[in-house]
This record gives C-alpha cells, sequence and structure tokens, in this order.
C-alpha cells in the first residue's frame, strides 16, 4: 500500500536527478537525505549566529560595575518589566 521512497519518477526517470531544484535522495538506510534545490542546502547546512558589532560601539562598558546613574536607572526600568 505504501513506499518508502526519496522521490518516485514515471518514465523519463534522470530528470528528477538533473533538475537542480528537485530535492534528490533516500531515506533510511538508502542514503544522506536530500541533496539539490533547497531541500539539499537545508539538509547540508549548519546554522551558526554571526554578530557583527561596529567599532566603538559595544556598549560593553555599560555592562560591568561600577554603574553610572544612567544604567542604574536603566537597570531600574528594564526591571520592571521582566
Amino acid at each position: 500500500d505504501t513506499i518508502a521512497a526519496g522521490g518516485a519518477a514515471v518514465n523519463e526517470t534522470i530528470i528528477q536527478l538533473a533538475h537542480p531544484k528537485l530535492p534528490f535522495g533516500g531515506v533510511g538506510n538508502s542514503g544522506l537525505g536530500k541533496a539539490h534545490g533547497y531541500a539539499g542546502f537545508l539538509a547540508f547546512s549548519n546554522e551558526k549566529s554571526v554578530l557583527k558589532q561596529r567599532i566603538g560601539r559595544t556598549g560593553i562598558k555599560t555592562m560591568y560595575p561600577p554603574y553610572t546613574s544612567r544604567v542604574k536607572q536603566l537597570i531600574s526600568w528594564l526591571l520592571k518589566y521582566l
């Protein structure tokens, strides 16, 4: 009644492999998963975070004591909403 497969093609079977936007791959022990197209991109991607800060704009000094009165006010204000 059902077939576990990574894809199926009727007649022109090579077209499925050759089409760059169609995911191609097996399921279970028959393959590495999907390749080609957006599904392949997701399968072989390892998402990472990247933070870019401009020089002089880090705000690091405000995170460590001694706190200025302005930073203390900001912390008090933020704590009201947590």
